[in-house]
Parts: C-alpha cells; sequence; structure tokens
C-alpha cells in the first residue's frame, strides 16, 4: 500500500512508523509488527505503532529521528508491506534455551542488528543470552568476523594502527584521555572509539566532548587520525571497524 509520509512532533530514538487502526488493520498489523518501506529505490524496516486519532488513512507518521535517519521528506510517497519476524530472532530464543549458535546464526544477528531490524527488546535477549548462557571461544571469533564484515570499515594507506580500551564502569578512569596522545605522540595511529556513560556519570566520549567534537564520520575519522596520528569519535557499534 501507498502512504504519504507526515512527520510528527515526537522523539524516539528507533526507527518506527505510525499509521492509522484502519490502515493497520487492512494489512494485518499490530502494534509492535515490523514494515518494510519502500521509496525512491531505497527501503528500510521499521516498527509499527497504531493510533485512532494522529494519523488519517492514507498517511503514514513519522517521528523527526525516523525521518532524518531515513532521509524521508514531508509529504513524499512510501509504499509500505508487512515484514516477517526475522530468523535471527529464533536464533536468539535458542541461545537462551542453551543451545549454541552457528556461525551463521551469529552473521545473522549481527546483520540485523546493524541493518536495525530487531528491536531494542530483541537485542537486549541477545545481550541477556550471552551472558547467562555464555558463549563458546569459536561463538565469540565469529560474532567478531560478523562484526567486521557488516561495518563500515577504515583502512589506513600506511602507518601502524593500534588500539587501547579500559575496563570500563570506573568513575574517574580516564586513562584513554591520557594514553591515546602519548601514543599518537610516539608515531603510531590511534583512532580511539569510545562510549558515552553507561555505568559512571561520565564516559569518556562525554568527558573528551568538552575539549572537541566526537561525532565524526568514517571519513572524518580517517582524515584527522592520518594528520595527527590519533582521535575521539564516539562508538557506533557494529558501524566502523579499523585496519
Amino acid at each position: 500500500m501507498k502512504f504519504r509520509i507526515r512527520t510528527l512532533p515526537l522523539r524516539t530514538e528507533r526507527i518506527a512508523v505510525v499509521l492509522s487502526q484502519d490502515d493497520a488493520a487492512e494489512l494485518g498489523l499490530l502494534p509492535g509488527d515490523r514494515v518494510k518501506v519502500t521509496f525512491d529505490g531505497r527501503s528500510f524496516v521499521a516498527e509499527v505503532e497504531v493510533t485512532h486519532e494522529l494519523i488519517s488513512s492514507g498517511e503514514v507518521g513519522v517521528c523527526s529521528f525516523t525521518a532524518e535517519t531515513c532521509s524521508l521528506m514531508e509529504e513524499c510517497v512510501v509504499n509500505i508491506t508487512p515484514f516477517a519476524r526475522p530468523k535471527s530472532v529464533e536464533y536468539i530464543r535458542k541461545k537462551l534455551d542453551g543451545a549454541k549458535y552457528e556461525r551463521e546464526e551469529i552473521r545473522d544477528i549481527i546483520g540485523s542488528i546493524s541493518s536495525d531490524i530487531l528491536s531494542e527488546v530483541e537485542i537486549s535477549a541477545f545481550i541477556l543470552a550471552s551472558e547467562i548462557v555464555g558463549m563458546h571461544n569459536d561463538e565469540i571469533q565469529w560474532m567478531v568476523e560478523a562484526m567486521v564484515e557488516v561495518g563500515q570499515k577504515v583502512v589506513f594507506e600506511k602507518g601502524t594502527v593500534v588500539d587501547m580500551h579500559s575496563i570500563g564502569g570506573l568513575p574517574g578512569n580516564r586513562f584513554a584521555l591520557i594514553a591515546v596522545p602519548t601514543v599518537a605522540a610516539a608515531g603510531l595511529l590511534i583512532p580511539k572509539t569510545a562510549s558515552r556513560a553507561i555505568t559512571s556519570a561520565s564516559g569518556t566520549a562525554d568527558t573528551m566532548e568538552v575539549l572537541a567534537n566526537v561525532n565524526l564520520s568514517a571519513d572524518e575519522m580517517k582524515e584527522i587520525t592520518e594528520k595527527v596520528g590519533g582521535r575521539y569519535s564516539l562508538e557506533r557499534c557494529y558501524r566502523y571497524s579499523s585496519g
């Protein structure tokens, strides 16, 4: 079915669309189901929300986050079709039952996360299964290989590339802020990625942001690293790998 985009004054950090109750019923959709949105030769997968009042029949509502992330313009026309639950959800359930992943199952899960196909609840289940059930060494290797495979690779033509990470979660631990410029001054390339606060009041990226911008694209990170030897960038999981 074709729908006209309507931007709603909402802000969420997930890819979602809002349909009227009548349109959702016609497509056989319930809140939380997935749909594939296609326009201008591009497509993305989104979760569905259903409303009685905000959206009229023939319209699809998107929040500002979805509009910006997916480059949707007000009034443009998109095609929406139901999207089946991905197999990766069943693989996560399999791990929760105590089984071991196969290589292709791990690759499918990481690919689904990278493509924003899995919901936050499903990603949480993946993390929970990995923590409670545990992963064998080969499962961990397959996961890292899958992350590299789906990530946007940053390749440096010359120089030795190194990395360092602390164990995290230690308030006041800013070892990386000292180590990175020290390593860069020694002539090595260290395109450091860092996360925002998770278990402490301020993460490394939050602290560094006081001094410089950390929201960098892969190209910007490469350019600055090759110029000065090191650079902090906000970590985008499954998006970058360097070599």
